[in-house]
């Protein structure tokens, strides 16, 4: 084994382990920057040696929060993981390669990322049927009876629709610090609490955690609403808790402060110049949230 490949070997083997413990045992080995540095480095060398490319790689699978302990369930939506940008610079070479390719007029919702636990909310005739963790992307947890306890997800929606919602299960900062204080073993962040509370056998037990849900998007089996601001505005009005952390760019200031009027939300707009300066005042003002984002 020469030295790339066992450099690859070791990524692998590392990255799987750094999987499992976020993921399954909400217990993380590392924090974020490590892992994705050691992910970048490892996808890095699969494209220069391609020779070394395996099915079963880290780079090719997301992480899964599938465990045994809760049935397993298959997602009838495309539970889509992230892909990164580290700079400004990246993120405005991005929309214009977007611009080229759209054919109507490009708008960009820039939105906080809730370090929280990813949930669908399967709604069939307006009524709260399953919540399933997000697991692999095709095959997750049911986990209903614990998250039918957090008393801001509704359990029956003012239309009979049939919809898929997506959200984010979270803790706020200054209820995990007081959580956490009284555990025999302390989590590390309200991340792991939230993801461990939801995997209690007890729904009781869950009851008793003052768990959140951020929600962000929506599948509707028909009349899907056709823009992004649509689909929050529409939540929103089924009685989720959208973040209004937000807002809205387009090539033309003037048209997206009118789009989030046509939609009835109130958000910070602008054309993409704006964009920049939108995330650098976001980033300053992270630590006073009262929630913990990732980005």
């Amino acid at each position: 084994m020469d030295r790339i490949e066992r450099e690859i070997a070791e990524l692998r083997a590392e990255l799987e382990a750094y999987q499992k413990a976020y993921y399954v045992d909400s217990r993380p080995l590392v924090d974020d920057l490590v892992y994705d540095r050691k992910f970048d480095r490892l996808l890095e060398l699969e494209k220069r040696y391609p020779r070394f490319a395996s099915p079963l790689s880290p780079t090719v699978r997301v992480g899964s929060d599938v465990t045994s302990d809760f049935p397993e369930v298959n997602h009838t939506i495309a539970v889509l993981s992230l892909d990164k940008a580290y700079t400004e610079e990246e993120l405005l070479s991005w929309i214009v390669k977007l611009e080229k390719n759209a054919s109507d007029e490009l708008g960009i919702i820039v939105e906080e990322k809730i370090d929280g636990v990813s949930i669908v909310l399967y709604y069939e005739n307006g009524i709260l049927l399953r919540a399933v963790t997000r697991g692999n992307g095709l095959v997750g947890n049911d986990v209903s009876a614990n998250v039918k306890t957090i008393p801001t997800i509704p359990l029956i929606l003012p239309e009979e629709v049939t919809v898929a919602v997506r959200g984010e299960i979270y803790l706020p900062k200054t209820e995990f610090e007081t959580l956490n204080k009284t555990l025999e073993t302390p989590y590390a962040n309200p991340r792991n609490l939230a993801s461990g509370t939801l995997r209690r056998i007890k729904s009781s037990e869950v009851a008793r955690i003052p768990l959140r849900i951020f929600a962000y998007e929506g599948f509707w089996s028909v009349d899907q609403p056709a823009t992004h601001l649509e689909v929050l505005a529409k939540l929103k009005a089924y009685g989720f808790t959208i973040n209004e952390h937000f807002a809205y760019f387009t090539q033309d200031a003037v048209d997206a402060g009118k789009a989030l009027e046509t939609a009835g939300l109130r958000a910070a707009s602008g054309s993409w110049e704006r964009i920049g300066s939108f995330i650098h005042e976001q980033t300053e003002r992270r630590d006073s949230l009262a929630y913990e984002i990732d980005g």
